[in-house]
């Protein structure tokens, strides 16, 4: 079985990453470039992994989705992705 995938993903709690890289975004980009298995790093992180466990339910042996409660499925979560990048990069003008 032949497929794509992405196996050094880092979260979240990684430094100089985005605040994004949650299992929520990192389920949503795979699916638009389909990517059909992600391996993330920092899985000994306590944070992320309560996240992990949280978010995600068994799928295949050995392999974890998302759970159907924390799928984006709304096309304006691209849209609310670019007003936080807006507002991380010019947090001033939220006062205008």
């Amino acid at each position: 079985m032949k497929f794509f995938g992405d196996f050094h993903i880092h979260s979240h709690f990684s430094m100089a990453t985005s605040k994004l890289l949650n299992p929520e975004y990192l389920d949503y980009w795979a699916m638009i470039k389909g990517i059909k298995v992600i391996g993330t790093e920092n899985f000994s992180h306590p944070c992320w992994l309560k996240e992990l466990k949280e978010k995600l339910e068994p799928a295949e042996q050995g392999l974890y989705k998302l759970k159907n409660e924390y799928i984006l499925d709304n096309p304006y979560c691209l849209c609310c992705c670019l007003l936080y990048r807006l507002y991380m990069a010019f947090p001033q003008a939220s006062a205008v």
